[in-house]
């Protein structure tokens, strides 16, 4: 069995004091860089730029944690979900950009999730329909990029739906992470 390799989650940034130890051994890293909306809008072609200069002559694999402050894959507003689904694309190319090969995202499935899915007798499916209006795109573009997105287990209190989650795209291009997800590129 190969022994596993500790990897980094840092943002472009914060790479150089730690160079020599995650280039000697090619080590996995996540950049932090693209989680807000100023990372994937204002502040984008300044931080693809930083990231592809902190990472230039890495050889390990590298992912991107995509957005997650205020964009959540079940948002009920219809006014909102082509926002979200824009902003994930918009990590999907940052990601391409900067030769990562996968996006973590947030679970959709938290406690007031877990709370309420008995409310109602649909409650459970028209939240599964909710995050489909939202990531059937982006796991299109996922797949026309060859990356994959990580749905991570941050906030899940039964893995289980997130699982089921995951399987109904039918794509190899959405996966879960085996543990909180941070450098654990699928």
């Amino acid at each position: 069995m190969t022994p596993l390799k500790i990897g980094a989650c840092l943002k472009a940034e914060e790479i150089a004091p730690h160079r020599d130890w995650l280039f000697d051994s090619a080590r996995d890293i996540e950049l932090q860089d693209f989680v807000s909306h100023a990372g994937l809008s204002s502040a984008y072609e300044d931080r693809i730029a930083a990231a592809i200069s902190a990472l230039d002559g890495h050889t390990g694999r590298r992912g991107i944690h995509g957005p997650y402050e205020g964009l959540d894959m079940d948002n009920k507003d219809a006014e909102l979900q082509p926002l979200i689904t824009a902003r994930f694309i918009k990590a999907l190319e940052a990601a391409e950009r900067v030769g990562a090969r996968q996006v973590v995202l947030h679970s959709p499935y938290n406690a007031w999730f877990h709370n309420n899915r008995l409310a109602r007798p649909d409650y459970a499916e028209t939240l599964l329909e909710t995050i489909h209006t939202i990531m059937d795109p982006v796991v299109r573009d996922a797949e026309a990029r060859g990356v994959t997105l990580v749905i991570e287990n941050i906030v899940d209190v039964d893995p289980a739906h997130r699982r089921l989650m995951m399987e109904s795209f039918g794509s190899d291009a959405i996966a879960l992470s085996i543990d909180t997800g941070h450098a654990q590129i699928a």
